[in-house]
Formats: structure tokens, sequence, C-alpha cells
């Protein structure tokens, strides 16, 4: 009952921002990796310009934890062939360059920037 309680204090404190939903049961890193990859390609589905668009694209830091899922962990080269509904596109930490030339590329096809650590 306090984490709920907690969750629907945290929602009416966000009401009429676009962040008033909370997640509960995110209790791992997987877990939290999986569902903010969820919300990316949900908020890219949801866009009709991007609907039209190839399949989306996801950025990420060369070298860091993705969760240990199936899909999150295509995105560091593990499981290849499994997942085509995406394009993972890795760069290199520290590369500015690198990641403005990636959002040249990809532009509206970009559905989220993956940095954890």
């Amino acid at each position: 009952m306090p984490v709920k309680r907690l969750a629907d204090e945290l929602a009416a404190l966000a009401e009429g921002t676009r962040m008033d939903r909370v997640f509960l049961g995110v209790c791992t890193g997987s877990v939290a990796c999986e569902t903010a990859l969820k919300i990316m390609l949900l908020r890219y589905k949801a866009d009709p310009a991007r609907r039209r668009l190839s399949k989306p694209v996801i950025l990420v830091l060369e070298g860091n934890y993705h969760g240990t899922n199936l899909v999150t962990q295509t995105m560091r080269d593990m499981w290849p062939g499994f997942v085509s509904g995406m394009k993972t596109v890795a760069l290199e930490p520290n590369d500015p360059a690198a990641l403005e030339a990636a959002f040249r590329k990809y532009g509206a096809r970009v559905a989220g920037f993956w940095r954890s650590r």
C-alpha cells in the first residue's frame, strides 16, 4: 500500500504534464531498461508522421548496460537477427560530433537516445 500511495502522489504532482505516469514493479535495472525502451517505441508509434517512416532507430552508447532481456541485449550486438523491428546505432561515448551526425542521418527515425550507466 505505501508504494501505491507514493505512485499516486507522484502522478498527482505531475498532473497536467507529459510525465503523468508511474510504473510500479520496476525493481531491477533490466526491467527499467525494458520499460524505457517500450516507452520510446510507443511514443514513436503514436506519432502519425513517424509511423510512415522506416523502422525506428535507437541510439546507444557503446559499452553501456542495456539490460539482460532479449530485445535490450540486441542493443549490445547480442542475438543478431532476432529483432528486426528497430535499428540500433552504437556510438562511442564522449563523441558529440558522432551523436550530431547520427541525429542528422536518421532525423525523425530516432526514437530515443540510450545513455545508461
